[in-house]
């Protein structure tokens, strides 16, 4: 009985040890195909570095996406957390489970995650700028500098409003409009493969290059700035006009004051002129007859008053000086006196 006992649970053993040799054989091909997928994600990193343009327009083999080579990246990744959910489950369906490699597991599925989620976001910096806390960081500043100057924080808000929308429009000139058109430029430069073109081919450029280079660049100038202007219009007129640089923290006078002055605004600042003048000729008229008539008379008044105090604290320095000689001398013949009593040569009586 206890041979066939051990027989059995010998098979059962072995049965485990198949069942879970083809899990681990599962999660090695899955393992391999992460991996290819991200051997690809990083291809696609390289040639993305130097795409002229938004990547999102960038042909990619393979994917029939809108999104280009970003929209291949993100699809990678979602592959790669799909066999990463795969390998963990087939740790889990193991008769001998290793708990420490299922944490592994959770620890980069949960990465994964992360990174899918903040895929689009990065992507965004990247080609426009657009970083939310970076944004919320320049608000803050403005409406700090606003209440602490007095100003309408609304305006200031607005104002730093104006200024981010017009840096994600120059963004978007450079990347969707201006970029893609460098592409005969570069061409001409280094040919289809990089080993050829006016550059690739000797890493050198001379005049007549540099001439060339000159007429790919006019060429960009006369069909770039019509598109660029085109999508400032659309995008200012669709914002109501937040494009245009007006210095919306100001009121008053200094708000009237544009590309041309108003009526108003110019009887404004007349009146202004008026009463500063006003102020300035009462002022001056006041001013010199005070000067002369009470400031300098006082002056002198007071500098006869130092004049004479330094005159008596010099005769006073005298007088001592005069009495400090006068008992110097005094000790000097009571000095000899005494000596002379001393030696016996002399009396002397004191009453």
């Amino acid at each position: 009985i206890a041979a066939a006992a051990g027989e059995a649970i010998g098979w059962v053993t072995k049965l485990f040890q198949r069942h879970d040799a083809k899990l681990q054989k599962m999660i090695d091909r899955s393992k391999q195909a992460a991996q290819i997928m991200q051997n690809q994600y990083d291809i696609l990193e390289k040639r993305m570095a130097n795409f002229l343009g938004n990547a999102a327009n960038m042909k990619v083999e393979g994917y029939s996406g809108e999104s280009g080579a970003y929209g291949k990246q993100r699809e990678l990744m979602q592959g790669q957390l799909a066999e990463l959910e795969k390998q963990r489950q087939a740790e889990l369906d193991k008769k001998k489970t290793d708990n420490s490699v299922v944490a592994d597991y959770d620890k980069q599925i949960e990465e994964m995650k992360i990174a899918i989620q903040d895929f689009a976001i990065e992507a965004a910096n990247a080609l426009y700028g657009i970083d939310l806390n970076g944004w919320a960081e320049q608000l803050g500043d403005s409406l700090v500098e606003a209440f602490a100057a007095g100003e309408d924080a609304a305006e200031a808000f607005d104002k730093t409003v104006g200024d981010i929308m017009r840096d994600v429009t120059s963004k978007m000139i450079s990347q969707d409009i201006l970029a893609p058109m460098f592409g005969d430029l570069r061409n001409f430069l280094f040919g289809e493969n990089g080993m050829g073109g006016a550059f690739g081919a000797d890493f050198k450029l001379d005049a007549s290059e540099m001439a060339s280079m000159k007429e790919y660049l006019d060429k960009i100038k006369n069909e770039g700035i019509p598109a660029a202007e085109e999508l400032f219009n659309a995008i200012n007129e669709a914002t109501g006009g937040i494009l245009n640089e007006t210095d919306t923290a100001k009121s008053g006078l200094s708000a009237g004051i544009q590309s041309s002055i108003t009526e108003d605004t110019g009887s404004l600042v007349a009146s202004y002129c008026n009463g500063i003048r006003g102020d300035v000729s009462v002022q001056t008229h006041d001013y010199w007859p005070r000067l002369l008539d009470d400031a300098l008379p006082q002056m002198s008044v007071i500098a006869q008053s130092q004049l004479d105090t330094q005159r008596q604290i010099a005769e006073n320095t005298l007088r001592n000086a005069v009495a400090a000689e006068a008992i110097v001398k005094s000790n000097d013949d009571i000095s000899r006196l005494l000596a002379r009593v001393t030696q016996g040569g002399a009396k002397f009586y004191v009453n």
